[in-house]
Protein backbone atom coordinates (compact mmCIF):
# COMPACT_ATOMS: atom_id res chain seq x y z
CA UNK A 1 0.00 0.00 0.00
CA UNK A 2 1.23 3.54 -0.70
CA UNK A 3 1.70 5.91 2.00
CA UNK A 4 -0.47 8.79 1.85
CA UNK A 5 1.24 12.41 1.92
CA UNK A 6 -0.14 13.32 5.18
CA UNK A 7 1.19 9.76 6.62
CA UNK A 8 4.20 10.61 5.92
CA UNK A 9 4.80 13.70 7.12
CA UNK A 10 3.08 12.37 10.23
CA UNK A 11 5.83 9.92 10.32
CA UNK A 12 8.63 12.55 9.46
CA UNK A 13 7.78 14.57 12.59
CA UNK A 14 6.93 11.56 14.88
CA UNK A 15 10.76 10.40 13.90
CA UNK A 16 11.86 13.88 14.74
CA UNK A 17 10.61 14.73 17.71
CA UNK A 18 11.89 11.36 19.13
CA UNK A 19 15.34 12.37 17.52
CA UNK A 20 15.10 15.67 20.05
CA UNK A 21 13.62 13.76 22.83
CA UNK A 22 16.72 11.62 23.27
CA UNK A 23 19.05 14.76 23.51
CA UNK A 24 21.13 14.50 26.85
CA UNK A 25 21.79 17.67 28.98
CA UNK A 26 25.24 18.19 27.57
CA UNK A 27 24.39 17.30 24.50
CA UNK A 28 21.61 19.56 24.11
CA UNK A 29 24.20 22.58 25.12
CA UNK A 30 25.94 21.35 21.84
CA UNK A 31 23.20 21.39 19.75
CA UNK A 32 21.82 24.61 20.67
CA UNK A 33 25.28 26.83 19.86
CA UNK A 34 25.40 24.78 16.54
CA UNK A 35 22.02 25.70 15.43
CA UNK A 36 22.17 29.16 16.94
CA UNK A 37 18.84 28.68 19.07
CA UNK A 38 18.75 29.63 22.70
CA UNK A 39 17.16 27.86 25.91
CA UNK A 40 13.82 29.38 27.34
CA UNK A 41 14.19 27.76 31.08
CA UNK A 42 10.63 28.47 31.84
CA UNK A 43 9.10 27.03 28.88
CA UNK A 44 8.67 29.77 26.07
CA UNK A 45 7.06 32.44 28.24
CA UNK A 46 10.55 33.89 29.84
CA UNK A 47 13.74 35.04 28.74
CA UNK A 48 16.55 32.85 27.33
CA UNK A 49 18.50 31.64 29.97
CA UNK A 50 21.78 29.32 29.98
CA UNK A 51 21.27 25.27 29.74
CA UNK A 52 20.78 23.18 32.81
CA UNK A 53 23.65 21.58 33.69
CA UNK A 54 22.69 18.19 32.81
CA UNK A 55 20.19 16.16 35.38
CA UNK A 56 20.82 12.68 36.35
CA UNK A 57 17.87 11.78 33.95
CA UNK A 58 19.56 14.07 31.14
CA UNK A 59 16.99 15.42 30.23
CA UNK A 60 16.12 18.62 31.23
CA UNK A 61 12.42 19.79 30.60
CA UNK A 62 11.57 23.44 29.28
CA UNK A 63 11.97 24.73 25.24
CA UNK A 64 14.15 25.98 22.80
CA UNK A 65 13.93 29.37 20.45
CA UNK A 66 14.89 30.16 17.20
CA UNK A 67 13.64 31.92 14.42
CA UNK A 68 11.77 31.35 11.30
CA UNK A 69 11.58 34.40 8.57
CA UNK A 70 12.32 36.55 11.58
CA UNK A 71 9.40 35.35 13.57
CA UNK A 72 9.90 33.65 17.21
CA UNK A 73 9.16 30.24 17.42
CA UNK A 74 9.08 28.14 20.70
CA UNK A 75 10.30 24.14 20.69
CA UNK A 76 9.48 22.21 23.53
CA UNK A 77 11.21 19.62 25.45
CA UNK A 78 11.67 17.02 25.04
CA UNK A 79 8.50 16.40 23.42
CA UNK A 80 8.89 18.26 20.19
CA UNK A 81 5.98 20.57 20.10
CA UNK A 82 6.74 23.77 17.68
CA UNK A 83 4.29 26.84 18.14
CA UNK A 84 4.93 30.54 17.19
CA UNK A 85 6.24 32.64 20.54
CA UNK A 86 3.75 35.33 19.58
CA UNK A 87 0.22 34.22 20.35
CA UNK A 88 1.28 30.65 20.92
CA UNK A 89 -0.22 29.03 17.98
CA UNK A 90 1.22 25.72 16.68
CA UNK A 91 2.78 26.06 13.10
CA UNK A 92 1.65 24.23 10.03
CA UNK A 93 2.98 20.79 9.98
CA UNK A 94 6.08 21.15 7.52
CA UNK A 95 7.05 23.92 9.33
CA UNK A 96 7.90 22.10 12.58
CA UNK A 97 9.40 19.29 10.32
CA UNK A 98 11.55 21.69 8.73
CA UNK A 99 12.24 23.21 12.44
CA UNK A 100 13.17 20.14 14.23
CA UNK A 101 15.19 18.66 11.08
CA UNK A 102 17.40 22.03 11.15
CA UNK A 103 17.35 20.92 15.02
CA UNK A 104 18.47 17.74 14.82
CA UNK A 105 21.27 18.36 11.42
CA UNK A 106 22.58 21.38 12.61
CA UNK A 107 26.28 20.80 12.26
CA UNK A 108 27.67 23.89 13.44
CA UNK A 109 29.90 25.14 9.98
CA UNK A 110 30.62 28.53 9.84
CA UNK A 111 28.80 30.60 7.09
CA UNK A 112 31.34 30.47 4.20
CA UNK A 113 30.47 33.80 2.38
CA UNK A 114 30.50 31.41 -0.95
CA UNK A 115 26.80 31.31 -2.48
CA UNK A 116 25.72 27.95 -4.66
CA UNK A 117 23.02 27.37 -6.65
CA UNK A 118 20.60 25.04 -6.02
CA UNK A 119 21.72 22.48 -8.49
CA UNK A 120 25.16 22.41 -6.77
CA UNK A 121 23.86 21.07 -3.80
CA UNK A 122 24.09 17.34 -2.97
CA UNK A 123 21.81 15.81 -5.24
CA UNK A 124 20.84 18.50 -6.52
CA UNK A 125 20.92 17.92 -10.20
CA UNK A 126 18.41 15.13 -9.57
CA UNK A 127 16.13 17.28 -7.87
CA UNK A 128 16.71 20.76 -10.06
CA UNK A 129 13.71 19.83 -12.55
CA UNK A 130 11.09 19.97 -9.56
CA UNK A 131 12.80 23.14 -8.23
CA UNK A 132 12.37 24.65 -11.54
CA UNK A 133 8.59 23.99 -11.36
CA UNK A 134 8.27 24.36 -7.22
CA UNK A 135 10.43 27.59 -6.78
CA UNK A 136 12.12 29.27 -9.84
CA UNK A 137 9.14 28.81 -11.96
CA UNK A 138 6.56 30.24 -9.76
CA UNK A 139 9.20 33.53 -8.60
CA UNK A 140 9.07 34.26 -12.10
CA UNK A 141 5.37 34.28 -12.75
CA UNK A 142 4.69 36.29 -9.66
CA UNK A 143 7.81 39.19 -9.78
CA UNK A 144 9.02 38.80 -13.68
CA UNK A 145 6.68 41.92 -14.40
CA UNK A 146 7.25 43.59 -10.72
CA UNK A 147 10.59 43.06 -9.60
CA UNK A 148 10.25 45.77 -7.07
CA UNK A 149 7.42 43.94 -4.97
CA UNK A 150 10.06 40.89 -4.92
CA UNK A 151 11.85 43.17 -2.27
CA UNK A 152 8.87 44.45 -0.72
CA UNK A 153 7.86 40.92 0.05
CA UNK A 154 11.46 39.83 1.26
CA UNK A 155 11.55 43.15 3.34
CA UNK A 156 8.11 42.23 4.93
CA UNK A 157 9.38 38.84 6.35
CA UNK A 158 12.13 40.34 7.67
CA UNK A 159 14.81 40.47 4.59
CA UNK A 160 16.84 42.89 3.13
CA UNK A 161 17.23 44.15 -0.31
CA UNK A 162 20.61 43.07 -1.88
CA UNK A 163 22.64 44.24 -4.99
CA UNK A 164 22.13 41.28 -7.23
CA UNK A 165 20.13 39.86 -10.38
CA UNK A 166 17.50 43.66 -10.92
CA UNK A 167 16.16 42.66 -7.88
CA UNK A 168 17.23 40.57 -5.30
CA UNK A 169 16.60 39.96 -0.79
CA UNK A 170 18.51 37.83 1.51
CA UNK A 171 16.25 36.20 4.17
CA UNK A 172 17.26 34.48 7.18
CA UNK A 173 15.06 30.99 7.09
CA UNK A 174 16.74 29.76 10.40
CA UNK A 175 19.37 31.84 12.30
CA UNK A 176 21.83 29.56 10.16
CA UNK A 177 20.37 28.99 7.05
CA UNK A 178 20.13 32.31 5.10
CA UNK A 179 18.99 32.74 1.15
CA UNK A 180 19.84 34.76 -1.50
CA UNK A 181 16.30 35.23 -3.73
CA UNK A 182 17.19 36.76 -7.02
CA UNK A 183 15.17 38.35 -10.23
CA UNK A 184 16.82 39.16 -13.85
CA UNK A 185 13.62 40.93 -15.86
CA UNK A 186 13.40 40.24 -19.23
CA UNK A 187 15.32 41.72 -22.07
CA UNK A 188 15.90 41.45 -26.05
CA UNK A 189 17.63 38.39 -25.80
CA UNK A 190 16.78 36.54 -22.63
CA UNK A 191 13.50 35.85 -20.97
CA UNK A 192 13.14 36.46 -16.81
CA UNK A 193 14.67 34.52 -14.78
CA UNK A 194 14.81 34.20 -11.14
CA UNK A 195 17.16 31.80 -8.70
CA UNK A 196 17.42 30.89 -5.35
CA UNK A 197 21.47 30.55 -3.79
CA UNK A 198 22.58 29.39 -0.20
CA UNK A 199 25.73 29.75 1.27
CA UNK A 200 27.64 26.42 0.69
CA UNK A 201 27.12 25.63 4.58
CA UNK A 202 23.85 24.57 3.85
CA UNK A 203 24.57 21.24 4.27
CA UNK A 204 25.73 21.36 7.42
CA UNK A 205 22.47 22.12 8.52
CA UNK A 206 19.34 20.42 6.10
CA UNK A 207 19.22 18.00 3.12
CA UNK A 208 18.51 18.86 -0.41
CA UNK A 209 14.73 17.22 0.10
CA UNK A 210 14.41 19.75 3.13
CA UNK A 211 15.80 22.64 0.99
CA UNK A 212 13.41 21.96 -1.55
CA UNK A 213 10.52 21.82 1.02
CA UNK A 214 11.45 25.42 2.43
CA UNK A 215 12.32 27.29 -0.71
CA UNK A 216 8.86 26.36 -1.92
CA UNK A 217 7.34 27.25 1.26
CA UNK A 218 8.89 30.87 1.22
CA UNK A 219 8.08 31.53 -1.92
CA UNK A 220 4.46 31.07 -0.63
CA UNK A 221 5.45 32.81 2.12
CA UNK A 222 6.08 36.06 0.01
CA UNK A 223 3.21 35.27 -3.26
CA UNK A 224 1.04 35.51 0.08
CA UNK A 225 2.16 38.71 1.44
CA UNK A 226 2.36 40.87 -1.91
CA UNK A 227 -0.71 39.04 -3.65
CA UNK A 228 -1.39 36.16 -6.03
CA UNK A 229 -0.69 37.04 -9.94
CA UNK A 230 -0.23 35.28 -12.63
CA UNK A 231 -0.84 31.31 -11.54
CA UNK A 232 1.99 31.60 -8.32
Amino acid sequence: MTMGLGESYRQALALAREELGRWSGAELERRLAAAGAEWLPSGGAGAPGPCPAPARAGTPAGAIGLTFLGRPLVVTFPDGRVTFRVGGAEVPQWLAILTLHYLNGAGGAALTGELVPFRDLPGGRVYDANFEKRVRARLVRRYARQPALLVEAGRRLGGEAVDMGDAAVRLLAFPRVPLWVVLWAADEEFPAQANVLFDASIGSYLCTEDVVVLCEQVVSEMVNVTGKEGGA
